[in-house]
């Protein structure tokens, strides 16, 4: 099983602004209009069912453009 998690530590589920694709051991995180806020680590756990755990993070930076 594949599961996200926000910066805050929070399981994420897909919603109106969040996409989330999973085949086989690999996940896709999709954050629709994205805003500052989303910015932070962004972590994946992956459980078998023999029990083990793997984990990865994603680091995700937002800029804003200058207006000049």
């Amino acid at each position: 099983m594949l599961e996200w998690y926000n910066p805050q530590g929070e399981h994420m589920l897909p919603s109106k602004r969040i996409s989330i694709h999973s085949e086989m051991s690999r996940s896709t995180l999709i954050i629709h209009n994205t805003t500052i806020e989303d910015a932070g680590i962004y972590r994946c756990r992956a459980n078998d069912s023999a029990g083990h755990t793997e984990e990865a993070s994603v680091v995700l930076e937002i800029y804003r453009k200058l207006d000049r």
